[in-house]
């Protein structure tokens, strides 16, 4: 398996925020890819938990373009004061190499709002405001329209999770035959 996104887990240069906007990064797949999943870093304040979904949308000139794919809802808590990776089962095939904005939507809200964690030094992170509030039966509709940088030196921590047709990624290639 291998992965596109912001999977970093230093504790280092960490921005943790609350938010009920869309939040996205802009990230690089290199190859044709399956995906199985979306995952994202952080946790819900203090006795309180949020419904999240993460979501793929194709890049259209640094706008949001096509929707690629929605996953499966996922319920953070607090976890003890804790920040952990938030996995959201997404079924996608056939995904082709090229620029994609990764999501994670916000639903419904416990007491109080998950917070995201980002590096600092990154791409940038990007939001889209009042952009789609989402139950469990709904997919989020067609974005239009640009996304607004809320962030220049900020990268949020999400990534997807994939496969290659194949079975067999560039990363895992290289690690296979380089033992890079």
């Amino acid at each position: 398996m291998a992965t596109f996104g912001n999977t970093g887990t230093t504790v280092a240069d960490v921005v943790v925020q609350y938010c009920d906007d869309i939040v996205c990064g802009l990230y690089t797949l290199t190859e044709t890819a399956n995906i199985s999943k979306l995952s994202v870093f952080g946790r819900s304040g203090a006795g309180g938990t949020q419904a999240l979904r993460g979501a793929i949308f194709a890049n259209n000139e640094g706008a949001l373009g096509a929707l690629q794919g929605v996953s499966s809802e996922v319920i953070a808590d607090y976890n003890g004061g804790v920040q952990k990776w938030w996995d959201m089962t997404l079924a996608l095939t056939g995904l082709t190499a090229a620029q994609y904005w990764l999501l994670l939507l916000y639903g419904t809200e416990n007491g109080t709002q998950f917070g995201l964690v980002y590096d600092e030094g990154g791409p940038g992170v990007y939001y889209k405001v009042n952009f789609w509030t989402y139950d469990a039966e709904d997919d989020p509709p067609s974005p239009g329209g640009a996304v607004s940088l809320g962030g220049a030196n900020l990268n949020p921590r999400i990534y997807a999770t994939y496969t290659t047709p194949s079975g067999l990624s560039i990363p895992l290639l290289n690690h296979l035959l380089l033992g890079d």
